[in-house]
């Protein structure tokens, strides 16, 4: 009996129901970095050489977003700015993803982030896999920005994990690394589809139930 059967969702086509594999995360997996682009809005292949920043505004609703910063790419109150990467061939990805985000909080001491993984085709219309009346967008993740600290007793390599014990607020002019896991997930990913990372500063789920961006 396989240790783990594994199903990879095929978001336009069919999906991989039950590979037989030997362990997980996969011992042949081939973990590859992306670079947010500020600037571009893109996820790249190697450090953008120009420095750059973006940020959102959420409004008085969400009280952890800031307000809109002129020298940023702002998303003028839509509170959520994105990064996106297109596939030149097809490309299975399987298991774990990592955010990392280098953060500053104005006007407040805290920060929430909600991420979602979405999948595009090449007319950059949102893709989804649907069950019934629940349509799935792909992979999430949330952290409260002060308990980011990583617990080194449970992280393993890119899979990192925070212990949840000792806040750390946000001081003003102070920017900080804060490293996020999505949950597993298996996608493949056909050659000119895109993936786009969503960083918003409130939930956004109600919006992947119905289908929103």
């Amino acid at each position: 009996t396989p240790r783990v059967r594994l199903t990879v969702l095929d978001f336009t086509g069919e999906d991989i129901v039950n590979r037989p594999e030997t362990d997980f995360p996969l011992e042949r997996e081939k973990p590859i970095m992306l670079y947010l682009d500020a600037k571009s809005g893109a996820l790249v292949d190697s450090l953008p050489t120009e420095e750059a920043a973006c940020g959102y505004f959420c409004g008085d609703e969400h009280p952890y977003c800031t307000d809109p910063v002129e020298e940023f790419n702002h998303d003028d109150g839509k509170g959520k700015v994105t990064f996106t990467y297109e596939f030149q061939e097809d490309t299975e990805v399987v298991g774990y993803m990592k955010l990392r985000v280098w953060a500053e909080v104005k006007g407040h001491d805290e920060l929430d982030l909600y991420l979602r993984i979405l999948t595009l085709d090449s007319n950059d219309q949102i893709v989804m896999k649907k069950r019934g009346m629940f349509k799935f967008s792909g992979p999430d993740a949330r952290l409260r920005g002060s308990l980011r600290e990583i617990d080194p007793k449970q992280t393993k390599g890119y899979r990192v994990r925070q212990h949840f014990k000792n806040p750390q607020r946000f001081h003003e002019g102070e920017i900080v690394p804060i490293d996020v896991m999505f949950v597993p997930c298996s996608q493949i990913f056909h050659k000119g589809q895109k993936l786009r990372l969503v960083i918003a500063g409130y939930d956004r789920s109600e919006e992947r139930r119905v289908g929103k961006e």
